[in-house]
């Protein structure tokens, strides 16, 4: 016996000595080359299996990785319906300098396609939902299998029966997809259970926990996306959860079920206050009339301001772009939330600033009131806000034949918004599209017109449309994006009259920057009379490749991206002087590096077609070497992406 265990005693310590031998002999050999070799047939792009190994983003060679990549890979292949597909290693190892070979052997076989698909589970379901259920076929016969359509198609029916009132509907965890080979083909089967009983919602408590700031619960009812008796959704559940975690007096929302009694369920949402009031210093960079701007401020928040969820700013901050672009302005906005239900809200801001551009220099005090509405997620148009923008200008100008005027403006517009992009900062998939319509100068004309003073206004209707388009073409998320937009607007002037001027900069359009057509600078393009005016009639385009330049890096590297773009547009005086040969194109590229504040973003552009320049030097190549970089050439600098 004693025997028998020092024998154990010794394997044990070889085997210990032998893995880590193993492991340094592994770390001292660099990757040289990883290869995927095919021995009938290749259908997978090689991209696509480095992204599915993990060798691929090491420096060193790790047998054990090796080991699982193997594993991965032939996985990765059975998942895209390659059931019978072998994989194999071979491994050459170069003793004199230290590095290592590692080729992965494939043989892909057959490439199963659908046949029949089957549901079972789902006797007790009504036939309106049964119809529906029908038309939500994501995968079809004779379709090539993937394992991860066949996930969403099952978790799409399994959302549907839970936001239809089948709360305890389920895919079968022991037997929920049945696969059954037959020749070339794969028969699906997908087994749900609990399918049976429709549920409503009953009551909800709200708890609030060290309830200091004496939140009223009633207001963080009106974040409730449900009524009680109403069917039970888990859609409606979440953004139950959603709503109440966005409330900035809120530091989280946490929702569960209390009780079942019978077929209602009862809900508790526990709640946590954060802190009620904030004061923060901030820097910033952003883009005004195509300028790049940078600064800083200082921010006051008060997240619950005389109760009722009112959120109170007030922030000073200073921006600078040159010694004759710049702006110091102070704002104070207040907010109500769930101003009728859980979908409307109210915004007052109150501006007092200066601001220095390239000919004159702007005192205003404005205010802009802002509706909110949210429609619905189903409509095309799923957003609406309504607002009124008033504001008391002097303006001082250093050119043209006013020298200063006292400007009262309103505008009055309601936008309708289609957005089902995929993130705010930074979309990588979806559309956004939409459409303003707005009236400038109505109040004006009814309260100036009232009595002598020397102020002036200006008359127009403003038409406009925004649009931008994303598409991701890798697997991961924003590797690969291919993005477009396409901003058309129109200010059409209304009226004349004693007090009537023409539409002033603050209304009007500019072509060229950093948001705008790369290859000139601000202000440096467009049809009009004044370029510092701007024009009353713009179209601006952009078509531009996104790419991660390190995928997988986990150092600083991560965060590099570049750019390729085509830009186009122009700005004319108005529509009437609108021409197609006209239109300027840009085209360059550029590199981008995310910060805490936002990717970092310089552009190189040039002046593919330049409609303003002479005949026989409209087109880039038309140009010398050295005209181009002398005066066809320009970098530009901005924060974010430049759409």
């Amino acid at each position: 016996m004693r025997k028998r265990h020092k024998t154990v005693l010794f394997m044990t310590i070889a085997l210990v000595l032998f893995a880590i031998i193993n492991t340094a002999f592994s770390q001292n050999y660099k990757i040289d080359e990883v290869n995927f070799i095919h021995k009938d047939k290749q259908t997978i792009e090689t991209s696509d299996l480095k992204g599915a190994v993990g060798i691929t983003k090491s420096k060193y060679y790790y047998s054990d990785v090796l080991y699982n990549d193997v594993i991965s890979l032939k996985n990765y292949y059975f998942d895209n319906g390659y059931f019978e597909a072998k994989v194999l290693k071979d491994v050459k190892f170069n003793n004199e300098d230290s590095t290592v070979i590692i080729n992965f052997i494939i043989t892909e076989n057959l490439h199963y396609k659908i046949g029949f698909i089957q549901i079972t589970g789902l006797d007790n379901v009504s036939d309106s939902l049964h119809k529906t259920i029908d038309t939500m076929k994501t995968i079809k016969s004779n379709s090539f299998f993937n394992k991860s359509d066949m996930i969403d198609y099952s978790t799409g029916i399994l959302d549907y029966l839970q936001n239809s009132g089948y709360m305890n509907a389920a895919i079968k965890t022991d037997s929920g997809y049945v696969l059954r080979k037959q020749d070339s083909i794969v028969n699906i089967t997908l087994n749900f259970e609990r399918a049976d009983t429709i549920y409503t919602f009953g009551k909800t408590e709200i708890s609030i926990d060290s309830n200091v700031y004496d939140v009223n619960t009633e207001y963080l009812r009106k974040g409730v996306a449900y009524n009680e008796g109403e069917i039970y959704s888990k859609k409606k559940r979440a953004d139950t959860e959603k709503n109440i975690s966005q409330m900035p007096i809120i530091l989280s929302a946490r929702i569960r079920t209390s009780s079942v009694i019978g077929k209602t369920v009862n809900l508790k949402i526990a709640c946590r206050l954060s802190n009620k009031q904030e004061l923060t210093p901030f820097v910033e960079g952003t883009n005004i009339n195509n300028y790049f701007y940078g600064g800083g401020g200082l921010q006051y928040l008060n997240k619950y301001l005389w109760g009722g969820g009112r959120i109170f700013t007030s922030e000073i901050h200073a921006l600078y772009s040159s010694t004759n672009v710049n702006l110091v302005e102070m704002i104070n906005q207040l907010t109500q939330p769930y101003l009728f239900n859980n979908k409307s809200s109210i915004n007052d801001k109150l501006s007092l600033g200066y601001y220095n551009f390239d000919g004159y220099t702007n005192s205003y005090l404005g205010n802009i009131i802002s509706f909110r509405y949210y429609i619905a997620d189903h409509t095309f148009y799923n957003k609406a806000t309504f607002d009124l923008n008033e504001e008391l200008m002097r303006i001082k100008y250093e050119f043209g034949d006013l020298t200063s005027v006292n400007l009262y403006s309103s505008f009055l517009s309601t936008t309708f918004i289609h957005d089902n992009t995929n993130s705010a900062v930074a979309p990588s998939r979806g559309f956004y599209h939409s459409i303003t319509v707005g009236e400038g100068g109505l109040l004006p004309q009814l309260i100036l017109n009232s009595f002598d003073n020397n102020f002036y206004y200006s008359k127009f209707v403003k038409l406009s449309t925004s649009n931008r388009y994303f598409i991701n073409l890798s697997n991961k998320e924003g590797e690969n994006v291919i993005a477009s937009k396409l901003y058309i607007s129109d200010n059409i002037s209304t009226g004349s009259g004693p007090k009537v001027i023409p539409i002033q900069p603050l209304y009007r359009y500019f072509s060229g920057g950093s948001n705008s057509l790369r290859g000139w600078t601000p202000l440096s393009n467009g049809f009009v009379n004044d370029r510092r005016m701007g024009g009353n009639f713009w179209i601006e385009g952009s078509f531009e490749f996104r790419k991660e330049l390190f995928p997988g890096s986990l150092t600083f590297t991560k965060n590099i991206k570049a750019a390729a773009f085509v830009d186009y547009g122009n700005v004319w005086e108005t529509h009437n002087d609108f021409r197609v040969e006209q239109i300027a194109i840009a085209i360059g590229a550029g590199l981008r590096y995310k910060i805490f504040i936002g990717p970092i973003r310089v552009d190189f552009g040039f002046k593919l077609y330049d409609p303003l320049a002479l005949n026989g030097e409209k087109w880039l190549y038309q140009n010398s070497f050295k005209t181009i970089f002398k005066e066809k050439f320009t970098i530009s600098f901005g924060i974010g992406e430049a759409f």
